[in-house]
């Protein structure tokens, strides 16, 4: 009787660590995710700055030619 005992705590431990370990898993991801975007936003932000910047720059060329 007891080996069940100890048999069902094992198990119930292994599945409260795999919980916990999926729950942070889950959360890690989110991060990467949030990390992503954020990156991205800030290529694209950067991009517009350049883009902006470049047509700004040509249209004074032109004045001046």
């Amino acid at each position: 009787m007891a080996t069940i005992e100890r048999t069902t705590q094992r198990r119930l431990r292994y599945e409260e660590m795999n919980r916990a370990r999926q729950e942070i898993q889950n959360k890690w991801t989110e991060a990467e995710r949030s990390h992503r975007r954020q990156l991205a936003e800030c290529r694209q932000q950067v991009l517009v700055r350049l883009l902006t910047f470049e047509s700004f720059d040509r249209s004074r060329a032109r004045q001046h030619a």
